[in-house]
């Protein structure tokens, strides 16, 4: 299998600071992305060259009590506050690539999402028919979350 690509976008009403500051805080991450699971990282916007650890779990088949979970270990590979942050990860099953780009018009964050994933081993079989979707929908479902998260915050 060759790398996938989810793109994901949403207009934040919130500055792109404020936008920045909270997704590059992978701390934050649990409270927006249905697969991140709580993490010890610290609680501030990681900078480039940073690494830190998250687990993951998907769910691939939705009514089976079933779950896929795995850590990652992250590296920071790009910081311009406000603007783009991109991390990489590695893991036995899975190597991954996110960007996140911001742009600020009006007060309001136009927000994007790049996120390249490559399965790996036992996970390379299953991706399509097990994993696929479920990693899909997470994504489209991460930026509702934030959305919603963001827009609610004094």
């Amino acid at each position: 299998m060759s790398r996938r690509k989810i793109v994901t976008e949403t207009v934040i009403h919130r500055s792109a600071a404020d936008v920045y500051r909270y997704v590059t805080s992978p701390s934050e991450w649990h409270e927006w992305f249905p697969s991140s699971l709580p993490t010890g990282a610290p609680s501030r916007s990681l900078r480039k060259g940073e690494r830190f650890d998250v687990a993951t779990r998907q769910k691939p088949i939705s009514f089976l009590p079933y779950e896929v979970r795995r850590s990652l270990t992250y590296e920071v590979i790009n910081a311009v506050p406000g603007r783009a942050w991109q991390v990489i990860a590695h893991s036995p099953a899975v190597d991954t690539d996110t960007s996140y780009e911001l742009i600020e018009v009006d007060g309001k964050t136009q927000f994007r999402r790049v996120f390249f994933y490559e399965a790996k081993g036992f996970f390379k079989l299953i991706e399509p028919i097990l994993l696929r979707g479920s990693i899909e929908r997470q994504a489209a479902t991460a930026l509702v979350n934030l959305k919603r998260l963001l827009e609610s915050m004094p």
